[in-house]
């Protein structure tokens, strides 16, 4: 697998970069969501298997209410979660269900979402189907975890995202498939533009190349600046000049856009595990969630796993970045502001050698948590 380096970026920029750019109004303020700390009149559970020793006793209560209502995740064994495991039913994903519930319900979040993120995980009819297509992806087209993002390049939250999806890419390199989806929305101005030349850059064998390139320069996306950066990629400019603005591309643009609506997306960025949808904005300890829900889906599918990307304990908080990316030669911002960093071929992407420790970056600025679509 390959190497890794640490960003001491903040927790709350990547929690902001999953409330993403969307096309919903904020709602109005109604009654507090309920916490799931209510108690449980049955008192608490223990089961084999869940460390509840560090729970309060409102925790326990509350945990023990959920893992006693929801139904076990695998559809032959029709009973409670609590039941699943404490009879030790033929389900393997009775326990990491009660063990995700834990730490949910640890993080102090509502109810609702704590349940709403357990469907989506676990259950089976939670599962999409999600049409490859024509897009960018790479890695094993058997690989045991697929990841589906559905991204607008000037989208501030993307932008969060990208080093966290690219480490956690390196880290789990041969046994994860990143697939990449257009969804522009209407109010980032170059989106569009930008979109058609990544896929003008993937018909000449360089969509990750540009898409780094586009990710590290996101305030500098028009079309002078895309030609620039076609330039130092080494792409046929003639080529690339007549498949910016090709039907093809503005068709697949489209078709694209119109598959993330048909599932639901209404906001970038928009993840799928396995044709499930990962709400990281709901979950505890978002990067730590996101990584313990692709290396379980790996445990399933009998794959050994080495240490994780994201350590436990405190510097769990921490954005994981990719390592340097790098082609013949580093692509950089055409104006006067640098990049986030130097931004090279999708090639080294899968590079094994080791990483010099990244700078200290300071914390991202606040994310917009609502633009339109329309």
């Amino acid at each position: 697998m390959g190497s890794q380096r640490i960003l001491p970026i903040l927790l709350s920029a990547v929690l902001a970069a999953f409330v993403g750019c969307n096309s919903n109004a904020p709602k109005p303020d109604g009654a507090k969501a309920s916490s799931a700390t209510s108690s449980s009149p049955s008192g608490p559970l223990k089961l084999v298997g869940v460390d509840t020793e560090s729970m309060t006793l409102r925790e326990r209560e509350a945990w023990s209410a959920l893992v006693t209502a929801q139904l076990a995740p695998c559809k032959e064994v029709a009973v409670p979660l609590a039941q699943c495991v404490s009879e030790k039913r033929d389900c393997k994903k009775c326990l990491p269900a009660a063990e995700f519930l834990a730490r949910q319900v640890q993080a102090g979040l509502p109810k609702e979402d704590i349940v709403a993120s357990y469907e989506a995980q676990f259950m089976p009819d939670h599962v999409k189907a999600i049409v490859i297509g024509d897009a960018a992806t790479r890695g094993p087209a058997n690989a045991p975890v697929t990841l589906i993002e559905f991204a607008d390049f000037e989208c501030p939250s993307c932008g969060q995202a990208y080093p966290l999806f690219e480490a956690l890419y390196e880290h789990y390199e041969g046994h994860v498939r990143f697939v990449f989806k257009n969804f522009p929305l209407k109010n980032h101005t170059n989106a569009k533009l930008a979109a058609e030349a990544a896929i003008a850059a993937q018909k000449q064998g360089q969509f990750w190349a540009m898409h780094h390139v586009l990710f590290e320069n996101q305030a500098r996306l028009a079309e002078p600046e895309l030609l620039g950066y076609a330039e130092k990629l080494g792409l046929d400019m003639g080529r690339f000049k007549a498949e910016i603005g090709a039907k093809d591309a503005k068709a697949r643009i489209e078709a694209e856009f119109k598959q993330g609506e048909e599932l639901g997306v209404d906001s970038t960025p928009t993840l799928y595990i396995n044709g499930r949808h990962c709400d990281l904005s709901k979950l505890g300890v978002p990067v730590k969630e996101l990584e313990a829900w692709i290396r379980l889906e790996l445990t399933f599918a009998g794959v050994a796993l080495g240490p994780p990307l994201v350590p436990s304990g405190p510097s769990a908080s921490a954005v994981p970045s990719a390592s340097a990316v790098s082609s013949a030669s580093a692509v950089s911002s055409a104006s006067a502001v640098p990049s986030a960093s130097a931004v090279h071929s999708a090639s080294a992407v899968h590079s094994a050698s080791p990483v010099p420790s990244a700078s200290p970056v300071p914390s991202a600025s606040p994310v917009p948590s609502a633009h339109s679509k329309n």
